[in-house]
């Protein structure tokens, strides 16, 4: 009668390590890019964000929406009749930022729109039309004179300021 021969020995069954090891690598390298990308203002997220469809999709002309508003907005301003000093167009990290200086829509102590003011605000309001930009929202702050102000109607620089941001959310109302 022969021996049965010894079963052989049992190789260790730990390859899902390799793969599990993979996925949570990748995880984490997931993790650090939306870390990232969190610190990017809302210009540069959209590059990235761009970058990586045409990479990993090979897509061309993947729209950018909020560099098409910024680049109309520019020439809604190039247009009008301020001085290019007193308006910028940038990006932070909630979107597209329109920064005007008071003496270009307002005369000092006043919270009556000035006509140029009017025709830019148009303009503006024209381009946030476009049905790309329709889940956009638009936050309007007040700004103030340098000049302290104490009358009747404006006791402080801070009512001037709610007053102005009024007027130019009036403005937008009206415009739609």
């Amino acid at each position: 009668m022969k021996k049965a021969a010894p079963p052989p020995p049992e190789e260790d069954k730990e390859e899902w390590m390799v793969t599990y090891a993979d996925a949570i690598t990748l995880l984490m390298a997931f993790f650090v890019m939306l870390l990232t990308f969190k610190e990017y203002d809302a210009g540069q997220r959209e590059e990235a964000v761009a970058a990586i469809k045409e990479n990993l999709g090979n897509q061309q002309n993947v729209e950018r929406p909020m560099m098409n508003l910024m680049n109309g907005l520019n020439s809604i301003l190039d247009g009008g009749q301020i001085q290019p000093e007193d308006a910028t167009v940038s990006f932070d990290d909630s979107g597209v930022v329109i920064e005007f200086s008071s003496k270009s829509f307002f005369k000092s102590g006043s919270a009556t729109l000035k006509p140029e003011a009017t025709e830019i605000l148009a303009g503006i309001a024209e381009e946030l039309q476009e049905p790309m930009y329709q889940l956009y929202f638009l936050e309007v702050e007040g700004h103030t004179d340098d000049v302290p102000i104490k009358t009747r109607m404006f006791p402080s620089n801070w009512e001037l300021s709610t007053a102005r941001a009024a007027i130019v959310v009036r403005e937008f109302i009206e415009l739609d």
